[in-house]
């Protein structure tokens, strides 16, 4: 749960990044007061500014963010202990953003129960090929009968890598466009340090001094990240 304020974004950052330390996935962002609708129009009144789910969605690969707007039923309503969602009308926007909000956690949860996509990924960097290497780890029973192989999934040139940064300082928090220079990046840039962020992604500091890159697995393996991948 988050608010539309750059100082709230932080804290988001440094709670995903301190769960992750735990091993505990982030599933979904609830931004809150993220707008007002007066009785007069239906225009979404962003008193707060624009907010950061999108940011936080592609930074980090989560999948799921919604907006609870401002509105005095849910606070009125939570000072007398009622719950809103019971209490007002189906139709209502706001109930119908709670229902999702739980179904949604639902559908992740149960996911993550059953299987882990990138939970045997790992990512790093080959300097003898002059590329990132993510691979696969496959195999290995429990009785040891089937010693864990290494599958290649993509190899990525750093430089191809460096450019598609989306941290903050390197694409607009509010608008979305890259603000990074690419032509300031030197093309031999390579990594110094990678390490895995929870299940989903790579954090990774490089050469050139960028130290807050993290590249969800998902987005690496895409194909917006050129490389050569491996067909599974």
């Amino acid at each position: 749960m988050t608010t539309p304020q750059k100082l709230a974004y932080v804290d988001v950052v440094k709670g995903i990044e301190m769960f992750d330390s735990l091993k505990v996935p982030t599933i979904s962002v609830v931004e809150n007061m993220a707008y007002y609708k007066c009785q007069s129009c239906d225009t979404k009144h962003r008193i707060f500014g624009a907010g950061y789910t999108k940011q936080l969605r592609e930074q980090f690969g989560i999948k799921n963010s919604f907006e609870v707007p401002i509105l005095e039923e849910i606070s009125s309503m939570s000072d007398s202990g009622a719950p809103f969602v019971l209490s007002l009308p189906e139709e209502v926007p706001v109930v119908q953003v709670y229902r999702e909000i739980a179904r949604k956690t639902h559908e992740e949860v149960t996911r993550l129960g059953k299987e882990n996509v990138t939970a045997n990924l790992e990512a790093r960097y080959d300097p003898m090929q002059g590329a990132v290497i993510i691979e696969e780890l496959v195999g290995g029973g429990e009785d040891g009968a089937s010693p864990q192989r290494k599958l290649l999934r993509k190899a990525i040139k750093p430089f191809e890598l460096r450019i598609k940064c989306r941290c903050a300082g390197c694409i607009d928090e509010v608008d979305g466009r890259q603000i990074l220079q690419i032509n300031k990046v030197p093309e031999d840039v390579y990594p110094t340090n990678m390490v895995r962020k929870g299940n989903y992604a790579v954090a990774v500091v490089w050469s050139d001094g960028h130290r807050s890159s993290i590249y969800p697995f998902e987005r690496i393996l895409s194909d917006e990240i050129k490389g050569t991948s491996t067909s599974q």
